[in-house]
């Protein structure tokens, strides 16, 4: 279990601080970086993508990042953070202002619909600027892309439950419904430029084939087309080739996001199956991506097998959206802040009154004659321990509440840009320092009153064994 004021350390601990937005941002399983080659059991530090599972926000994402070094890391944290900012609490709010519009219920549908569009839009907008922004600012980068698929899910004027499909790239989105797994999205890569020239079972299977060496001359060339892959990028404005899908949802419909990692290591058929096993989200996340894993570490792996990173995202539909979960974790950190500032208040106000009946206790001992009678004396001492224990309890007690107080202050989402990738934003990493630096104090401070509490305790049964022993020595004498 956690320390009071232990928060405040973890997060200053943190290297990379865009990992504490990244942790909030997925209430679902871990993604898995990449192994360096198939079959190998090395790995690199750190994948290259970025996952949203936020069922209180309806907002979903799978961001696959692609460039030299860090460059392709980077660029999947920044989708992460603009469709946040985009399409997470902010555009509930605007949802929920047009649903007060004095107009009727078709025409709110339609204006929220409307909107809802614009905001995917302008939020792949958004990401292609901020990549071209850093590949300015930031030397030796040369190319930052990413391919990110989305789910907004809405629930509409009528009640209609309905989803909004965002996507560029490779990443996938289904549909698993009555046992059956659709995929909704088209990946933007060359491959779908044939369609003219192959029936559509012809394109599925060979998407699907388990060992493309295997296909017909003209067929391998096809399938190698599925790597050149079309994204959002730091070079040009892709946002032309954005694809963004409505669906309406029913209750127990399941909806899934994919990497490229995942589509192209189990086959669509293999994911239906992982599907339809009896697990919650999280556990089927766990599943595919250790499924899909499993593969890139075979000792001889499929021909479709590729060494990429590995990230599903699993989402089961249920009677209504869970909303307000973020306001509500607002609210309750707010009222967790002005409960902590009472506490501290009513213990800082009771330790000095404490600390004045002390001082006033010292003076009357001062004040004994000689010839007091030292049971007399030794009963006002023993008093005197028990004032003190009492205000070192309660200097103990502020001093605990000030660090719930400083874990408060610790933001509950770092959302800063992705040079913290490289280095924390200044900003934060002060705020940060000066938030520990007071944590040792506090600490510090607690300490020194548990010693004292603990230092008048033992005098406190000194003085009543003295007085236990003078009363039998009186006894006697009597």
């Amino acid at each position: 279990m956690r320390q009071r004021g232990e928060n405040v350390q973890i997060v200053f601990e943190r290297v990379n601080t865009h990992e504490v937005f990244k942790e909030e941002m997925n209430q679902g399983q871990p993604a898995v970086a990449a192994r360096t080659e198939l079959g190998s059991d090395q790995r690199r530090a750190t994948p290259e993508v970025s996952k949203v599972h936020r069922p209180d926000l309806g907002l979903f994402l799978i961001a696959q990042g692609s460039g030299e070094g860090v460059s392709g890391q980077m660029a999947s944290y920044q989708a992460m953070e603009v469709m946040n900012n985009v399409l997470g609490e902010a555009l509930d709010e605007k949802i929920k202002n047009n649903g007060k519009a004095p107009v009727d219920q078709a025409e709110k549908t339609k204006h929220i619909d409307a909107l809802i569009r614009a905001e995917m839009k302008h939020a792949f907008q958004s990401i292609g600027d901020q990549l071209q922004l850093q590949k300015r600012v930031m030397s030796g980068i040369e190319r930052m892309g990413v391919r990110p698929s989305v789910v907004k899910h809405v629930e509409m004027p009528d009640g209609a439950q309905r989803m909004y499909v965002g996507h560029l790239g490779d990443s996938r989105v289904y549909l698993h419904r009555d046992g059956k797994l659709q995929q909704l999205t088209e990946d933007t890569t060359s491959f779908a430029l044939q369609k003219p020239f192959f029936s559509p079972e012809e394109l599925r299977q060979i998407d699907q084939s388990v060992n493309p060496s295997q296909l017909p001359a003209g067929q391998r060339s096809i399938f190698s087309m599925r790597e050149d892959v079309m994204d959002v990028n730091s070079d040009r404005d892709s946002t032309s080739l954005l694809q963004v899908q409505v669906y309406d949802l029913q209750p127990g419909d399941r909806v899934l996001l994919v990497n490229g990692g995942v589509q192209h290591n189990v086959l669509t058929k293999e994911m239906e199956g992982l599907m339809n096993r009896d697990l919650d989200d999280v556990g089927t996340e766990r599943m595919i991506q250790a499924f899909a894993d499993r593969e890139t570490g075979a000792p001889n792996p499929r021909g479709r097998a590729e060494a990429a990173d590995v990230a599903a995202v699993v989402y089961t539909v249920s009677e209504r959206r869970r909303t307000g979960g973020a306001e509500k974790q607002r609210r309750e950190h707010e009222q967790q802040r002005v409960s902590l500032e009472t506490q501290v208040k009513h213990h800082e106000k009771r330790g000095a009154e404490l600390r004045l009946a002390l001082h006033e206790r010292d003076q009357q001992l001062e004040r004994l004659q000689a010839g007091t009678v030292l049971r007399d004396r030794l009963r006002m001492q023993i008093e005197r321990t028990q004032l003190a224990q009492e205000e070192a309890n309660h200097r103990y007690q502020a001093a605990t509440s000030k660090l719930s107080l400083l874990d408060t202050r610790v933001p509950p989402r770092l959302s800063v840009n992705a040079f913290a990738m490289h280095r924390p934003n200044k900003e934060i990493a002060d705020a940060l320092t000066e938030l520990r630096i007071q944590s040792d104090m506090i600490h510090a401070e607690r300490t020194q009153a548990q010693r004292d509490y603990w230092q008048q305790h033992a005098e406190q049964k000194q003085l009543e064994a003295r007085l236990e022993q003078t009363i039998q020595i009186g006894a006697r004498l009597e």
